[in-house]
């Protein structure tokens, strides 16, 4: 499925990068890249922080060549700065605005932000609204099933947001009582494709490529949004992209050649945040992709007390090398 705006912007939804809060960063979203050609969303940034100019926070707007297609998610409440920092995200190559209404995070959620504004339709048609108005390119809502099991909403405020101009929505099948626990409802993401006319995101229990397909082909939905299931394999994100077009599936890279992707990766932490601050960031991403290896406990420990950018180098091949050897490469 393709996404027209105003300014006549075409880019497919089939298959989509989820945003990630202090994961989806550049370096993260340049390894991704190297296997896929999906559609991206930066991760989740303060409308407040931009409208305010906080470097930290614009720094994060930055985008780059090799980020597109990619689109820039926001939160806030507050229309005028949302639609203000919109304007700030366009003008610095967001393809698309994305508006976050489904981040379930108590610090997001008691400043009215996130999934707290699905509680308040009336706020959160605003919002959109005021975004539309400011912005050429076409303007998503990401949202939840709804606010807990009682007050799963989905479907009306489906419907709200796409009455108040939103091009596209995606929808988690949780309702933000649940976090990430439990499982995504994805009949009620069947029943918000079935109510409106704008193209739908499907997110929530996709693992593999084979979970992908049978997701969108059961739902209808006219695209999937991974997450979680990417940390530690960011190939995964291409072997789902192929699957849902109809292509061949890539194969899983080889040991020898994770062990270069992990490098890579922390190659390119420290040029975007520097030593030691990427170093220490870059520490979940390894302790992801060694995931269900062999020693990977202890190799979790040893690394995070490491602080040597060469020591840690030296432990990451010695574990890869080890790696290889248990699987007979």
């Amino acid at each position: 499925m393709k996404v027209q705006g105003v300014m006549s912007l075409d880019f497919s939804i089939s298959s989509v990068l989820a945003p990630m809060a202090e994961i989806t960063d550049y370096p993260f979203r340049a390894i991704v890249r190297k296997f896929s050609n999906t559609l991206m969303v930066s991760e989740m940034i303060s409308a407040s922080g931009v409208f305010q100019r906080n470097q930290k926070t614009l720094f994060m707007l930055d985008l780059s060549p090799i980020d597109q297609p990619i689109g820039i998610q926001l939160f806030g409440h507050d229309a005028f700065i949302m639609a203000s920092a919109a304007e700030e995200a366009e003008a610095r190559g967001a393809l698309f605005i994305d508006i976050n209404m489904g981040c379930p995070v108590r610090k997001i959620v008691s400043d009215g932000n996130g999934s707290a504004l699905m509680q308040d339709i009336s706020l959160a048609r605003k919002i959109v609204s005021a975004v539309c108005s400011r912005v050429k390119v076409p303007v998503s809502v990401k949202f939840r099933s709804g606010w807990n099991s009682e007050n799963r909403n989905a479907v009306e405020f489906a419907k709200a947001m796409e009455g108040s101009g939103a091009s596209f929505l995606t929808i988690h099948g949780r309702t933000r009582a649940q976090f990430y626990s439990g499982f995504s409802d994805w009949e009620l993401i069947k029943e918000v494709k079935e109510g409106v006319r704008i193209p739908v995101i499907g997110n929530g229990d996709i693992h593999t490529p084979m979970e992908a397909v049978k997701r969108k082909q059961e739902s209808g939905v006219d695209g999937v949004m991974i997450g979680r299931a990417i940390l530690g394999c960011p190939w995964l994100m291409g072997q789902i992209e192929a699957a849902v077009i109809g292509k061949e599936i890539p194969k899983t890279p080889s040991i020898k050649e994770q062990e270069q992707i992990v490098l890579e990766h922390l190659s390119l932490m420290l040029d975007y945040y520097k030593y030691p601050k990427g170093l220490y960031l870059f520490r979940k991403h390894l302790c992801w992709y060694v995931s269900g290896k062999r020693d990977a406990g202890r190799f979790r420990q040893e690394v995070n007390s490491i602080s040597d950018v060469n020591l840690l180098i030296s432990s990451i091949k010695e574990f890869y090398n080890k790696a290889g050897i248990n699987e007979g490469i």
